[in-house]
């Protein structure tokens, strides 16, 4: 038996090699931004903004693809949009396309068969969770926020599934913690 194999038995059928891996991080500000080390690693970063916009910080000595998305949990509640932004190492938008704040965007929904929960996907920098273009060797922040500086997000970078024993390990507290967004 594989390991994806033995992982799907104790997991409820869940294959890793086709999700993000999760993170929970309630820091992520300006000042201590939270670090991607491997931009093309898939990561879902599950925050709340609680007053404050978040930042995610980028740096790569050489030329990479990039991919990021925002979601939000649907819930009873009105949809609250949240948007990111792409900016250079000097705090410079890089106006790609899909970030910034679009009031025009329609926002759809979307089921997360793993977690088995409903989002609202947001812009997206790809195409359906993918990657579309490359970044050149530097730094850049990854800003998330709106207008209130409120709600509850999932931010997705990178498209390269990649788990490791210690990763998946992780995975039950982590969803403990993730379950808190849909409340």
């Amino acid at each position: 038996m594989t390991l994806n194999n033995l992982l799907k038995y104790f997991y409820k059928g869940v294959d890793f090699r086709t999700r993000h891996k999760p993170i929970t991080n309630q820091e992520a500000t300006l000042e201590n931004p939270y670090v991607i080390n491997e931009p093309e690693i898939s990561l879902a970063i599950y925050n709340s903004l609680n007053g404050k916009a978040r930042y995610y910080k980028i740096e790569s000595d050489k030329e990479f693809n990039f991919y990021a998305g925002i979601l939000t949990p649907k819930t009873d509640k009105p949809l609250k949009k949240v948007w990111f932004d792409v900016l250079d190492k000097d705090m410079i938008s890089l106006n790609l396309n899909g970030t910034g704040e679009q009031t025009d965007f329609k926002w759809w929904c979307w089921y997360e068969s793993y977690g088995k929960k409903w989002y609202w996907v947001g812009t997206e920098t790809g195409d359906y969770f993918k990657s579309t273009f490359k970044l050149p060797a530097g730094t850049y922040y990854i800003k998330v926020f709106n207008e209130d500086l409120e709600g509850n997000y999932s931010l997705a970078v990178g498209d390269i599934e990649k788990f490791g024993l210690t990763d998946i390990l992780k995975i039950p507290s982590a969803l403990k913690t993730i379950e808190s967004y849909w409340s």
